[in-house]
């Protein structure tokens, strides 16, 4: 996808940035907050981080971001398919937002589930989004209250999505067009790569490069520029590239597609189904 926005709003925005607007009557902060769960035989389970936000505490003035049924289409056969443009319509007035809001997201752990969010607003048309660097966390850390509890119904938005802008995720035959040469483009996965075959998101799809998100951040959490720069500088990967970026379900290309727009790349799109939809179709893990 290819944005041009006049918004004066940055991608990413640091906790003091937030502080000294925290009272802007024009800012929406969104908690786009998830639990991360490990079960007895091991694997790692994701649910809505509803209860956390109202009994662990948000940032003032927020509200609570449903990316599991407000900004997934939670009957779709993937995990966090994008949604439809009348359930993020609905979402969207819900939550109360506008088109002149300046809408800042957050999350309490790396920052890519409010990437993912930051993503399905800018494709449907919102330009006024970013993400807080550092998330939560990094609130904390410097000092920042906590409000608890459910937040009042915040008035109806009058913010309407418009149709997904063109290019913005990848269809698996177009997957199929760029490993098998007839697309130009280039595939990157943004998961760490192992060298085990018995986990769809350990394997990546034949051709693609190997970005990790998580090694975009520093030892804080943050997006570093200078590890965004370093990687794609490994990867000789040009600004007018067209890119098509994966995952296990579209979690943590968002996170990299934030960082590579932060660089400068704009042609990027999401293969919305990843590896999850990759390996249900191809039958085979593929390295």
């Amino acid at each position: 996808m290819t944005h041009t926005t006049n918004s004066d709003l940055p991608l990413l925005v640091s906790v003091d940035w937030l502080m000294s607007r925290l009272e802007s009557p024009d800012l929406v902060i969104l908690d786009a907050r998830v639990v991360r769960q490990v079960e007895t035989d091991g694997s790692v389970t994701y649910q809505p981080g509803e209860a956390c936000f109202q009994h662990g505490g948000h940032i003032p003035g927020a509200r609570f971001a449903d990316l599991f049924n407000g900004f997934s289409a939670p009957s779709a056969r993937f995990a966090f398919t994008c949604p439809g443009i009348t359930q993020l319509g609905i979402t969207a007035r819900k939550l109360g937002l506008h088109p002149h809001n300046r809408i800042v997201i957050y999350d309490a752990l790396t920052g890519a589930w409010a990437a993912r969010i930051w993503w399905i607003l800018r494709v449907y048309g919102h330009q006024n989004v970013a993400v807080l660097n550092g998330g939560l966390t990094e609130w904390q850390k410097q000092g920042g209250s906590l409000e608890y509890g459910i937040p009042a119904d915040p008035k109806t938005g009058s913010w309407i999505p418009t149709p997904i802008a063109p290019r913005s995720f990848t269809s698996f035959p177009e997957v199929v067009d760029i490993v098998q040469g007839r697309r130009p483009a280039h595939l990157i996965c943004a998961l760490t790569i192992t060298n085990s075959n018995s986990d769809a998101h350990c394997a990546s799809i034949p051709g693609s490069y190997n970005l990790p998100y998580r090694g975009l951040l520093d030892d804080a959490g943050k997006l570093d520029p200078a590890a965004i720069r370093r990687e794609t500088e490994r990867l000789n990967l040009k600004k007018d590239d067209d890119i098509v970026l994966y995952c296990g379900g579209g979690i943590n290309a968002a996170g990299l597609a934030l960082g590579l727009e932060l660089e400068g790349f704009r042609h990027i799109a999401i293969f919305d189904g990843s590896l999850e939809e990759w390996y249900a179709k191809t039958g085979l893990h593929s390295t």
